[in-house]
């Protein structure tokens, strides 16, 4: 929310550098656009419109009067400025409690909360935090990204990555009595595009061309890697097969970080708003 004031670019532009002369963006800027976010509600005045409508509150953080204060006072991580520090969480808790002070009363927290249901649920495999991986693959290597890192100590980010000339495959037992919508989680970048296009069928049916260069979280940062998932089409009760073939060589190997089916959305016959649209194309698999 910081630009430089005269030249108006910001940290990924300039770097994290204390002295540039810093001044906040429109308090609006991005929110009331209307430029996609990769969420269902994008401006500022929708997600106070839909907060409002189930009586809620929007709570923004303390904005001081020059970003130079929250720089200096250490709010923010010194690697990127993004995520708060432990100042900035303390800073964040006791202004949360005083716009929380005599709201105890309200009929948001009195009444009973409205529950809905999943219906027939999901069933998913996810292996990025942990590294554990309960099905079956071949072709592929499970690889941490941060080993070797100056976070490996803190955490570790899983993925299978691919062979890069044969790919592989990985395969799965759907828990349905019913076809239900499968999706493919990925490691996706949009500049530079270093992930290869790949061919990915579904029990050999016309495979789905998914490009990891295409996301919609990353349009603040296009350079940063992030987890996405494209819908497959449909996985049959019992035993699934997913093929993945690269298209094209590129510096790094296609990653996978999860397989998800949702019993809930067959109704629907998709997976909802958060789902990349790939193209389904005959192709040869072998090319």
């Amino acid at each position: 929310m910081i630009h430089e004031e005269g030249t108006r670019k910001r940290v990924h532009h300039l770097g994290k550098d204390p002295n540039v002369k810093w001044t906040w963006r429109s308090r609006n800027a991005d929110r009331e656009s209307g430029k996609e976010c990769g969420r269902e509600v994008c401006s500022l005045s929708g997600i106070k419109t839909l907060v409002a409508n189930v009586g809620g509150y929007v709570y923004e953080l303390v904005r001081p009067e020059n970003p130079a204060f929250a720089i200096e006072n250490k709010w923010f991580s010194d690697r990127d400025w993004h995520h708060l520090s432990a100042v900035g969480h303390e800073v964040l808790a006791k202004d949360l409690l005083h716009a929380l002070e005599g709201k105890q009363n309200n009929d948001m927290f009195k009444k009973e909360k409205r529950v809905g249901t999943w219906g027939m649920g999901d069933q998913c495999y996810n292996w990025f935090l942990s590294g554990k991986v309960a099905i079956d693959y071949e072709g592929a290597v499970m690889q941490n990204l941060l080993a070797n890192t100056f976070f490996s100590n803190m955490t570790a980010k899983w993925t299978m990555q691919f062979d890069p000339i044969s790919g592989g495959w990985i395969e799965f037992e759907s828990q349905y009595s019913i076809p239900v919508p499968v999706g493919l989680g990925y490691m996706s970048r949009k500049e530079p595009d270093n992930y290869p296009v790949v061919n990915v069928s579904m029990n050999g049916k016309d495979p789905v061309v998914v490009d990891p260069k295409i996301n919609k979280v990353s349009w603040v940062f296009p350079e940063a890697h992030v987890t996405v998932f494209a819908q497959l089409g449909l996985a049959s009760p019992g035993r699934n097969r997913i093929t993945i073939r690269p298209t094209e060589l590129k510096s790094d190997p296609f990653r996978v970080v999860g397989v998800y089916l949702c019993g809930l959305c067959a109704e629907t016959g998709n997976l909802g708003s958060g789902a990349i649209k790939m193209n389904t194309q005959t192709r040869d698999t072998n090319q």
